[in-house]
C-alpha cells in the first residue's frame, strides 16, 4: 500500500517542549492492511521522551543531547548519529558504516536531504515531506503528551509514522492532487483511538 511505504526513513529535527506533559503516551502502535499487523512497543524515560521503540524483531534505543534532541539512535550494532549547530539546527546524520545523509538545513524547520525537502510546524509535526502535505485539525494527536518528539528522526524505527505520530490530529494527506482523507476514532483523554487512511488501520494503546 501506497502510504504505508518508507516515503523517506532518515531524518531529523528540533527541540518541542510544545503541548508536552504527562499524560498517557502510545505504549503500542498496530499497523496493518491485510494479514498480520505489524506491533511496535514504546517506552519512554523519565522525561517522557522515546527511549526505545520494539517490533518484534528490531529493538532501537533513543538517546538525547543536553538540548532534547535525538542524539543517537542504536539497533544492535547499527547506529545513527545526530549532530546540531549551536543554534540547534541539525548539521549532519552519519550512520555506523560511515554513511552522510547529506543534510542541510535551508531555513527554520526547513531539512533538505539529498534533494528531498522536509517542512515542520511550530508544533513539531509535518507541513510537507517530499510530494506528501498534510492538513491537521485542533485535536490532540497520538503523540500530544510525548516530550520532544522528533516525527523525522521516528521514521528511522517506524517508516509509516509519518501521518500518525504528531502532536496534533492528521486530517488529510495530499500528494500529486490526490487526497487521502483520515478517519479516526475517540480514544482516552481526547486521543485518538485509530486512524483509517486508505484501507489501512492504525490502533493506538496508552500507558
Amino acid at each position: 500500500m501506497l502510504l504505508l511505504l518508507t516515503c523517506f526513513t532518515m531524518l531529523s529535527c528540533g527541540d518541542d517542549d510544545s503541548n508536552s506533559n504527562s499524560g498517557p503516551k502510545p505504549a503500542s502502535i498496530s499497523i496493518g492492511n491485510n494479514g498480520e499487523p505489524l506491533i511496535y512497543n514504546l517506552t519512554y524515560d523519565s522525561k517522557n521522551r522515546i527511549q526505545t521503540v520494539n517490533n518484534g524483531t528490531i529493538n532501537a534505543t533513543l538517546s538525547y543531547t543536553a538540548k532534547n534532541q535525538v542524539d543517537r539512535i542504536t539497533t544492535g550494532t547499527s547506529f545513527a548519529q545526530f549532530s546540531y549547530n549551536d543554534e540547534g539546527r541539525l548539521l549532519s546524520i552519519v550512520t555506523d558504516e560511515g554513511q552522510d545523509l547529506n543534510v542541510s538545513a535551508t531555513g527554520d524547520n526547513i531539512y533538505d536531504f539529498a534533494g528531498t525537502t522536509a517542512i515542520l510546524n511550530d508544533n513539531g509535526d509535518y507541513i510537507s515531506l517530499g510530494t506528501l502535505n498534510f492538513t491537521y485539525s485542533s485535536a490532540k494527536g497520538a503523540f500530544a503528551n510525548v516530550k520532544h518528539v522528533d516525527v523525522i528522526a521516528l521514521q528511522f524505527v517506524i517508516q509509516s509514522s509519518y501521518f500518525f505520530a504528531g502532536k496534533k490530529r492528521l486530517e488529510m494527506l495530499s500528494s500529486g492532487g490526490t487526497t487521502y482523507p483520515i478517519v479516526s476514532t475517540a480514544g482516552e483523554k481526547g486521543l485518538p483511538a485509530t486512524y483509517l487512511i486508505d484501507g489501512s488501520l492504525v490502533t493506538f494503546t496508552y500507558n
